[in-house]
């Protein structure tokens, strides 16, 4: 992250694999006391050591693994129950943190209860903060965000979009 980006960064996860990948690409991955890579994970904590990190890094990413265990089990109650849990954490976030960062929410896949697998449907994904514009986009859902100023992206652009929000991108010509 540091060599490709620029960025000091770290990572918020309960998923052993997830935690390796980012300590892979240079991310500091603190060990967070209830933080778990299953339905029980504490949502506040993952939110504290959040704001924690941003106070000396420029990124900081966090996973939730939550919502793919529910879409997996077919439980819609339960998915429900993230989606809220997720949302209460995202508050709790975006009342602490400084004004010029940059939260864009988003997933690596879908994985739609009436399936249980993986699918290839395409994710949303919600920018706030820096110079992200407004749009008329008020749902966070697949349907809603494709309609949204951001339109259809590629996941390879996603930390470009953001870096040019946070006015950190690189400058190209004269």
């Amino acid at each position: 992250m540091n060599e490709r980006y620029g960025l000091s960064s770290a990572a918020v996860a309960g998923v052993t694999l997830v935690k390796g990948m980012c300590r892979m690409v240079g991310m500091d991955v603190p060990d967070v006391a209830g933080a778990t890579g299953g339905l029980d994970t504490d949502y506040k904590a993952k939110a504290d050591a959040a704001l924690q990190l941003l106070q000396n890094h420029d990124f900081v990413f966090v996973n939730i693994k939550a919502g793919d265990i529910a879409g997996h089990d077919g439980d819609f109650r339960m998915k429900i129950r993230v989606v809220e849990s997720i949302d209460m954490m995202l508050g709790i976030l975006l009342k602490d943190v400084q004004e010029d960062v940059v939260v864009a929410l988003t997933c690596d896949h879908s994985t739609p209860v009436s399936v249980k697998e993986h699918s290839a449907d395409p994710v949303p994904v919600t920018i706030s903060g820096g110079g992200a514009r407004l749009d008329g986009v008020r749902e966070f859902d697949e349907i809603s965000c494709a309609s949204g100023a951001l339109g259809r992206i590629r996941g390879m652009d996603l930390m470009p979009i953001m870096l040019g929000m946070a006015d950190r991108a690189r400058k190209f010509g004269a």
